[in-house]
């Protein structure tokens, strides 16, 4: 084993743990200034791709936001139990279920979504705009953005 002097590894200077980092704190900014609905950062984004895309299977929701049927299962089915979700058959493909935002749903991501720009000032208040425009072209490239329905404008 080698001495501790004598590792070059640095943690602080790792893309994940500083992209874990990043995270906790985007995610605890969310917290603090979500209006009192209290949705979570993917609920948040549930109901903003429902909203984009009406009458949206479950199975293309968790692609469109990166995340496992499990997960957005217990999502989708908290959302619905909060009345902000409704779920209908898909008339063509029985098996399916298709997803709209309830008006419950619609008022509450209206609300949030002020918070939601508010929310992205503050986590990048210490970066000049320029800066804020290459980390998120650059993290949108390493993540490979997908579907620009994600995009607000």
């Amino acid at each position: 084993m080698t001495d501790s002097h004598d590792c070059e590894y640095r943690l602080d200077n790792q893309i994940g743990f500083l992209l874990r980092r990043a995270h906790q704190y985007a995610s605890l900014v969310f917290q603090k200034h979500i209006p009192p609905a209290s949705l979570t950062p993917p609920q948040f984004s549930a109901l903003f791709v429902i909203y984009k895309n009406k009458d949206i299977t479950q199975n293309k929701l968790g692609r469109m936001i990166d995340t496992d049927a499990a997960t957005i299962q217990g999502i989708v089915k908290r959302l619905v139990e909060r009345g902000y979700v409704e779920r209908s058959l898909d008339e063509t493909h029985r098996r399916k279920l298709k997803l709209r935002l309830s008006r419950a749903g619609l008022k509450t991501l209206m609300a949030a979504i002020p918070s939601a720009h508010h929310i992205s000032e503050i986590t990048l208040k210490e970066l000049s705009k320029h800066e804020r425009d290459q980390l998120l072209a650059l993290l949108a490239k390493m993540v490979g953005r997908r579907d620009k329905t994600l995009q607000q404008g």
